[in-house]
C-alpha cells in the first residue's frame, strides 16, 4: 500500500484516463457555454449503469445485490452545500420532473424512478454540480448556472445480466425514450 511503485502507477492512470476525460468534458462545457445565449441552466447528465447482478471477475464469481436495484436511479448530492443554505446539484423539482418524463418516455412506472436511493452523487456531478467550490468550473461556466445530475439505469432493462448480452429492441427503446426525455428536458421551464 505504501509502496513508491503504487503511487507510480496510481498517478500515470489517472494521467492516462481520469485527467483527459475531465479535460474533454471541460472543453465541452467551455463550448456549450460559448454557442448559448438562453439564460436557463445547463445540464449535465453523468450517465452509468448498475445491476442486481454484481459482476466478479468471472461469472461464477457473481453475486446478487439483497436488495433490488430500482430500473432508474436520479441522484442530485443531497449532502452537498453548493451555495448559501443550497444543497444538492440540482433542485429537486427538477429531478422531479426529469422521473416523471423519464418514466413517460421509457414507458415503465413512475414509482420505479427513485431519487437519491443507493446512489447519492458521484465524483462527476459533485464537481461539475458545485463551481461555489471549484474554480474551473466557475471560470468556465462564466456565471451561467448548471444542474448536474448522475443517472444510473437498471442493466436488467437492456442486457441479459448473466452473460451481458444486449437486448437489441430494449436497448433502442431506452435509448429512444432517453434522448426523447432529455430533448424535452430542453424545453424545461426553469
Amino acid at each position: 500500500k505504501d509502496s513508491i511503485f503504487r503511487i507510480f502507477w496510481k498517478n500515470k492512470m489517472l494521467r492516462y484516463s481520469y485527467k483527459p476525460f475531465y479535460k474533454s468534458v471541460f472543453k465541452k462545457l467551455e463550448k456549450i457555454v460559448k454557442s448559448t445565449s438562453i439564460e436557463k441552466p445547463i445540464v449535465h447528465i453523468d450517465l452509468h449503469d448498475t445491476g442486481n447482478r454484481l459482476l466478479g471477475s468471472r461469472t461464477a464469481d457473481d453475486t446478487i445485490r439483497e436488495e433490488k436495484v430500482p430500473a432508474v436511479i436520479l441522484s442530485n448530492a443531497p449532502d452537498l452545500e453548493t451555495g448559501d443554505e443550497t444543497f444538492g446539484t440540482a433542485p429537486l423539482y427538477f429531478l422531479e420532473a426529469f422521473a416523471d418524463l423519464l418514466a413517460k418516455n421509457l414507458d415503465i412506472p413512475r414509482d420505479e424512478i427513485y431519487i437519491n436511493k443507493i446512489f447519492n452523487g458521484a465524483n462527476m456531478i459533485r464537481t461539475f454540480g458545485n463551481p461555489k467550490d471549484h474554480s474551473k468550473v466557475r471560470k468556465t461556466l462564466n456565471g451561467k448556472q448548471i444542474f448536474s445530475v448522475q443517472v444510473e439505469f437498471d442493466r436488467g432493462l437492456y442486457l441479459n445480466e448473466k452473460n451481458q448480452l444486449p437486448y437489441i429492441l430494449k436497448l433502442r427503446r431506452i435509448r429512444k425514450g432517453f434522448h426523447k426525455t432529455l430533448c424535452a428536458l430542453g424545453d424545461f421551464d426553469f
